[in-house]
């Protein structure tokens, strides 16, 4: 996917990897290969690898979103070749905003009747008899008299 540059705090459309290394410098500073062990600890993450790393660090470093950081910690503990990252006001804005704008997606879905209760017959739940499956599911059913679950010929060994 194509990094595309937020105008405005107000439209922060940005990459899942954008949004991911925002939010693992959200806890402070981190050196690249740090950033890149926060996202994969994630499980939700995208895959993030270092080419995709460093050319999102590099538009957001011109982007105002983070910054180079001037101190490092002891050079007997670090690799002195390690640029550390830190988030900017701006950077920590944009999150904000993105986050808020991902929230109002994730309500408005939650708010329509396709996420209100799952449909039994989709999720591998039981139901008593193909009666209550919608006719516009197959037909063609075998039923399970252990389980009382319903599912289509031919799924999980049926006939």
């Amino acid at each position: 996917m194509a990094y595309k540059r937020p105008t405005a705090p107000t439209e922060p459309y940005m990459t899942p990897a954008v949004y991911h290394i925002l939010l693992a410098l959200g806890d402070g500073e981190r050196h690249g290969y740090a950033i890149l062990r926060t996202i994969a600890a994630n499980t939700d993450a995208p895959s993030v690898g270092p080419t995709t790393l460093y050319r999102s660090l590099r538009h957001m470093l011109a982007d105002g979103f983070v910054e180079v950081a001037d101190e490092r910690p002891d050079p007997a503990l670090d690799n002195e070749r390690r640029e550390y990252y830190r988030l900017t006001a701006r950077g920590r804005e944009v999150a904000r905003a993105e986050t808020e704008r991902m929230g109002r997606i994730v309500a408005a879905a939650q708010a329509k009747p396709l996420l209100a209760a799952p449909r039994p017959w989709a999720v591998g739940m039981p139901v008593d008899t193909p009666a209550d499956i919608p006719a516009d599911i197959p037909t063609d059913t075998s039923a399970d008299v252990t389980t009382r679950s319903w599912r289509p010929a031919g799924a999980m060994g049926g006939a």
